[in-house]
């Protein structure tokens, strides 16, 4: 359970669109998009040069790859425990070794952070908007959003919390 102060530098929404994607932006701005593709949805916008893809794994992981090289895996999703789709406690796990968790935020603003394991408050948080999720930036995660897989942690966590570890595009 987290319990950080929920207070960001920026904020972004998360809207299906009508290709049955997702698409996350900010004002005018757009962060980046899912687009449903077989075995899972490409990933538009994510700073990379390199085409970029979600795919499910077996036991509920996903895996964020670049599509050059064969697929390099660029982070990777894990449930709390394999086969169980819950969101809190999971594990984004990125290539370069860095660790961060989903928690559960109960409370009067309900929802979802992801933080690391050396502690220091969330990178990013959800909220329940009207009709959509609102992602909300801490300064945590703007530092992190400098850097090229700053992108790629944001992307993981977003598709964790809107639920695409469970949802298999055809």
């Amino acid at each position: 359970m987290s319990e950080t102060e929920h207070t960001g530098t920026g904020r972004y929404t998360l809207t299906a669109n009508a290709d049955g994607g997702l698409v996350l932006q900010g004002g005018d701005r757009m962060l980046f998009a899912f687009r449903p593709a077989p075995d899972g949805w490409t990933v538009e916008g994510i700073g990379s040069e390199s085409p970029v893809r979600l795919m499910h794994r077996p036991g509920g992981a996903l895996v964020l790859e670049e599509e050059q090289g064969g697929g390099q895996p660029a982070a990777f999703w894990s449930p709390l425990q394999a086969g169980i789709q819950a969101v809190s406690g999971g594990t984004v796990l990125l290539a370069d070794g860095d660790l961060f968790q989903v928690l559960d935020r109960p409370g009067s603003i309900p929802g979802y952070d992801l933080v690391g394991w050396q502690g220091g408050g969330a990178y990013f948080a959800t909220e329940q908007g009207a009709d959509e999720l609102q992602v909300v930036v801490h300064p945590a995660g703007s530092v992190l959003l400098e850097e090229d897989r700053g992108a790629k942690v944001l992307a993981m966590f977003v598709a964790v919390v809107a639920g695409l570890a469970a949802v298999r595009p055809d």
